[in-house]
């Protein structure tokens, strides 16, 4: 029970942890630069209840925080008034987080996310609802909440959630209905993620077949693993990092734009090195998974790409495809020394079943390219 009412009050700061996660920041330091509550009230967790006016001067704050870091990244002022004041929190007079997070990862002139903000406010209403009935202690609408779930639609016919449904109808107290509904909330992020990747990936690879596309930059087991002798592991590139699928799939899009033709496989370090300026040993780094990226970071390299690369003026970096490539890195981890300590392999299976979902729904409303993608970048 302690476990699934975890996750479910840690639901609402998700939006938060992927700022956070793209600005290349620590929680809670991104928290307190953004709002100005202070490191020492931030540490007191569960403890800390800000007053209805600290609330209100931390949303003004995050407000001037966002309008200032917006200028400086050579956006419009009627651009930055524009975002702020069409926010679906602004516009709803309530919290909607997982909409404004997704509101946020908007450029505009360059692509728009709309459909993405309608799903992610079904999210947030779902949040909301849970919580209130958890709060209240109404059972029954707790279940309600989910069992009322438009996404459901897309797994109704797996046993598995039919199972995990039934469960949840004959729950008789909290610790079995929040037990029951665990794997739901976890399913409702993946869900979350793949409404993003359907729209973005769509609009932004506008010319390109449609397909999932954060699925090329998950972590990926090297094709050389026998799981059935363990003893003959490789002691290199057990793991692909999402990072270095990044930047692979970031190169091959570049040389695609010089030439209209992919590269017969992914680049290589001493040749990303060439194209990003970088030394050997901090493209290794990367390639390893001992160096973090962030959107700054990602942006230099893109557009040192473009210029090196596709020869091209620089454009819009995919800020999605890196939120995946670095959401899907922390879920590597490592020993003190760098060496690979754990890691987990999203499920891939589902993510492709709810993004064919969003992607049904959505298709006469999005662009169809022709353009194949190279078997390379695939598992």
């Amino acid at each position: 029970m302690t476990t699934a009412a975890n996750i479910l009050e840690f639901l609402r700061f998700i939006p938060l942890e992927l700022s956070a996660l793209l600005a290349g920041k620590k929680t809670r330091s991104y928290i307190h630069e953004l709002t100005d509550i202070s490191l020492s009230h931030l540490r007191s967790g569960k403890s800390y209840k800000p007053r209805e006016s600290t609330e209100r001067r931390a949303i003004d704050h995050a407000e001037k925080w966002f309008h200032i870091n917006a200028a400086e990244q050579g956006w419009y002022e009627n651009e930055i008034n524009q975002l702020i004041q069409t926010a679906p929190s602004r516009v709803a007079g309530v919290p909607r987080p997982f909409a404004d997070f997704i509101h946020g990862l908007q450029l505009p002139g360059s692509y728009e996310l709309p459909l993405t903000i309608a799903f992610a406010e079904e999210i947030d209403l779902t949040v909301t609802r849970l919580l209130n009935a958890h709060k209240g202690d109404d059972l029954d609408a707790f279940k309600q909440a989910i069992l009322e779930c438009v996404w459901l639609e897309a797994v109704a016919s797996q046993q598995k959630y039919s199972q995990q449904m039934e469960a949840l109808r004959a729950a008789p107290d909290w610790g079995a209905a929040l037990m029951a509904s665990q794997q739901f909330l976890i399913e409702m992020l993946i869900c979350f993620f793949a409404a993003l990747d359907a729209e973005f990936g769509l609009i932004y690879f506008v010319r390109f077949q449609s397909r999932p596309i954060f699925t090329l930059v998950m972590p990926k087991l090297n094709s050389k693993v026998d799981l059935d002798s363990l003893d003959k592991i490789p002691k290199r590139n057990l793991i692909f990092q999402p990072v270095r699928r990044l930047l692979e799939l970031s190169y091959a899009l570049m040389f695609w734009i010089k030439v209209e033709r992919w590269p017969e496989k992914p680049v290589g370090r001493k040749t990303l090195g060439d194209a990003l300026d970088l030394p050997d040993f901090e493209i290794g780094k990367y390639f390893e998974g001992t160096r973090n990226m962030d959107m700054k970071l990602f942006e230099k390299q893109w557009e040192a790409m473009c210029k090196s690369v596709a020869k091209c003026d620089p454009f819009s970096a995919p800020m999605p495809l890196l939120l995946a490539a670095i959401f899907w890195q922390r879920t590597i981890t490592r020993y003190q020394n760098q060496k690979l300590k754990s890691f987990i392999l999203p499920d891939k299976e589902n993510h492709m079943l709810f993004w064919k979902w969003h992607h049904q729904r959505w298709a006469s409303e999005l662009n169809k390219g022709t353009v194949r993608w190279p078997a390379w970048l695939d598992d």
